[in-house]
């Protein structure tokens, strides 16, 4: 079934491309075409085999950016494989780094070639929750990022999400605003990656450089 019995995929939907429409949350572009790839079942939980076929269907469909809102610590030849596939079909492919606040990163984020995103908070800071060190890209808002949800985890069917998901969507999002304006998925990596703001050393636990993804900037590229 497409429907979502779990609640992550909604959240991370409604961040990303939320509507314009006066009821609820507007995510980063209301305008986007979003694409529900379902390979994790209500628990959460989700088989190698099905996300590798999520994998080829948003390649068979010429999707352009990728969501990775998931991860591990185990290493798979056969998704690397798949997302390097993904990548030379044009798409841009943006991970969550991890919420277990360590000095590492998760696959697919540690894969070549994907963006890997970690969180900051509303003061400048890494969350307390998300992953940090020289595999992360950068960090972007993943902190309270008020989204559309399963009416259980909130009223109204709107609810507060934490984490590097949050935190990865809302990077898709801004991505999807520039594919919108015709840049390629390189293009869009560049912008991202030189679009960062070096945060104070003492946000910082480790010694590799803390840069906060800088949206203002971006938007007026």
């Amino acid at each position: 079934s497409e429907m979502d019995y779990n609640g992550h995929g909604t959240m991370v939907a409604g961040v990303i491309g939320g509507l314009d429409n006066d009821v609820g949350v507007e995510g980063v572009n209301p305008q986007v075409s979003l694409c529900a790839i379902k390979a994790f079942d209500k628990e959460g939980s989700g088989k190698l085999s099905d996300i590798l076929a999520g994998v080829e269907w948003a390649v068979a469909q010429h999707v352009d950016i990728l969501n990775l809102s998931f991860g591990s610590y185990e290493y798979s030849a056969l998704l690397e494989g798949a997302i390097k596939n993904a990548r030379a079909n044009g798409m841009l492919v943006i991970a969550a780094a991890g919420n277990d606040y360590a000095n590492d990163t998760m696959y697919p984020a540690k894969y070549s070639g994907v963006i890997a995103v970690g969180s900051h908070d509303e003061g400048g800071w890494i969350s307390g929750f998300s992953n940090w060190g020289a595999g992360v890209n950068f960090f972007a808002p993943g902190n309270h990022m008020l989204t559309t949800s399963l009416s259980e985890y909130g009223d109204d069917r709107y609810a507060p999400f934490y984490g590097t998901s949050a935190a990865a969507a809302y990077v898709s999002g801004l991505a999807s605003l520039l594919r919108d304006e015709g840049y390629a998925a390189a293009q869009v990596e560049s912008i991202l990656q030189k679009n960062v703001i070096l945060a104070a050393s003492e946000h910082n636990p480790s010694d590799a450089p803390f840069k906060i993804l800088n949206t203002v900037a971006i938007l007026a590229d």
